[in-house]
């Protein structure tokens, strides 16, 4: 797939990953994942990103994340007021999910979405 165009990418490992970790880790994941750039890794989004588009409470947010840094989904590059991370990918570029950046109307779609990420993660856990 191409890097023009409004998609983002998420590894089939890592989704299946924070899944398994619980609902506000899948999303965050999620929403940080829509705010990277062209390298789909790298993201200034975070906690605050995650409320605003998710409704996901920033502290739940925040602790999400740390979940996510814990379990090596995501690595801070860059502390303090603004932080930056790296979202791992899987080498394999069959590995990842592309997703549309449209999402982004989320408190349309919310209910919307969580029909899809229960599909889609009935999907990759079959």
């Amino acid at each position: 797939m191409s890097a023009k165009g409004k998609f983002f990418a998420i590894g089939k490992p890592q989704w299946e990953q924070a899944c398994q970790l619980g609902i506000n880790v899948a999303v965050t994941l999620l929403v940080l994942a829509m705010g990277t750039g062209h390298d789909n890794r790298t993201t200034a989004w975070s906690a605050k990103a995650v409320e605003s588009r998710a409704g996901i409470g920033w502290r739940r947010a925040r602790d999400a994340i740390n979940t996510l840094i814990t379990a090596g989904i995501l690595v801070m590059v860059k502390k303090g007021a603004r932080p930056r991370y790296k979202i791992k990918l899987p080498d394999d570029s069959d590995q990842l999910i592309w997703l549309p950046s449209e999402l982004e109307s989320w408190p349309r779609l919310f209910g919307q979405f969580f029909a899809l990420l229960s599909d889609l993660s009935a999907l990759l856990f079959v």
